[in-house]
């Protein structure tokens, strides 16, 4: 569907991609807090919302089948089902999640390989 820009929209660019490392529900509440500050009406925040992907998200939302989305509200359900389980089970024992634990460890591993 061809959806006109605004005049004088942009692409917010201060929005960190989404790659499965972060909460996807903060993802989209400061992807939504940008386009609003931006202007952007749903077709076109549907539109832009695949700009803020990266890796196996933007694989995910290439095999949505085109047409298949009728608005914004369909794309962020359709999204924080598909995310949210995954980001959740990316927590250890002790509630720390899984990517921020692996840097840590290998920040100590590094620390320990130094001390030799």
């Amino acid at each position: 569907m061809f959806v006109p820009l605004l005049e004088g929209f942009c692409l917010p660019g201060t929005l960190e991609l989404y790659d499965r490392t972060i909460d996807p529900q903060e993802h989209l509440m400061m992807f939504n807090s940008l386009m609003l500050l931006s202007g952007g009406i749903d077709p076109i925040v549907c539109h832009a919302f695949p700009s803020t992907l990266k890796k196996s998200s933007i694989l995910w939302f290439s095999t949505l089948k085109l047409g298949s989305i009728n608005d914004f509200f369909e794309l962020t359900t359709r999204f924080l089902t598909h995310f949210q389980p995954i980001f959740l089970g990316q927590f250890d024992a002790q509630g720390t999640h899984f990517p921020f634990f692996l840097e840590r460890w290998k920040d100590k591993l590094a620390i320990l390989g130094s001390n030799k």
